[in-house]
């Protein structure tokens, strides 16, 4: 299924969308409240479809918001299949993320003012990304890393979602501690083990915290090959962390069990090989002024 962004970069196509479908006044999304409009930017020469109005070199009125709903409908119209049951495919896929969890973490929630220039910058590199995930245009991998309460979270769902919706793939979110937690309580039978296979195989990947908990022998084997499929299957993945990826890599250096330390290597190696960015969030807690991301 082609997204909008490939049906502007395919001239004829992109001509017909722009000038027989586009409303004359601008319509309200029955989804999300936002007004229907689609912006556009170019990077690297290519024309692609953004979700920053203050980024937009041209703007059109249309019939399809840039909700993950809104973008199911508009997939549904051009491919020719029932926009309902496309709806439907797009809800199941991403119905965890609207958990109230996760319900509230959207590119439209974001506030860029949170921390000036830099909530700015760190907004703009993570939906750079999913666009380029989303048009195809890339498989490699993104890693966050900051202080806490940064909204690295916050960025990484919203990306996540948008891949999930646009793409038509299964979306998983792995919270790193609360995995391995998870799988130390299933060897005492207090609870199943993680289902490592889903986050293995997954559409699209956010391991959330990678560095927020001791790492361990079977976990970090388990780790490696969760990385090295995903890096060989060119399945998108987003990783958020407070440590850059050199950061971590003298953390686990230090440890005295030399298989995490092998493992360790191994890791970080794949992931610097399939790395798209590495984003820094820098800036004030915004948990403290109530904001849970």
């Amino acid at each position: 299924m082609k997204t909008l962004g490939e049906y502007i970069r395919t001239s004829k196509i992109g001509e017909r969308y722009l000038s027989a479908y586009p409303p004359t006044e601008v319509k309200i999304c029955p989804d999300c409240g936002a007004e229907m409009k689609v912006f556009f930017k170019f990077v690297e020469g290519k024309c692609i479809q953004t979700s920053d109005p203050s980024e937009a070199e041209i703007t059109h009125l249309s019939n399809f918001c840039f909700c993950p709903e809104g973008q199911a409908k508009q997939g549904a119209h051009f491919v020719g299949v029932g926009q309902t049951n496309d709806k439907a495919i797009v809800q199941q896929l991403t119905l965890k993320l609207n958990s109230d969890r996760y319900n509230n973490l959207r590119f439209s929630t974001w506030d860029k003012s949170r921390n000036g220039e830099h909530s700015y910058n760190s907004f703009n590199a993570v939906d750079t990304w999913a666009a380029h995930v989303s048009n195809n245009a890339t498989s490699k991998w993104l890693w966050l890393h900051g202080s806490n309460g940064l909204g690295k979270t916050h960025l990484a769902i919203a990306a996540v979602r948008k891949i999930a919706a646009v793409r038509m793939v299964q979306p998983s979110v792995a919270v790193w501690p609360e995995v391995v937690a998870q799988e130390r309580e299933s060897w005492g039978r207090v609870t199943s083990p993680p289902n490592w296979q889903q986050i293995k195989t997954a559409g699209v990947l956010l391991i959330d915290d990678i560095d927020k908990v001791s790492a361990y022998g079977s976990i970090m084997e388990k780790l490696f090959t969760i990385i090295n499929y995903r890096s060989e299957h060119k399945k998108p993945t987003i990783i958020t962390a407070n440590r850059s990826i050199e950061e971590l890599r003298q953390w686990l250096a230090g440890n005295k069990d030399t298989s995490v330390v092998d493992n360790s290597r191994a890791i970080l190696s794949r992931v610097v090989g399939v790395l798209y960015s590495e984003v820094k969030f820098v800036g004030n807690d915004q948990r403290k002024r109530g904001n849970n991301d």
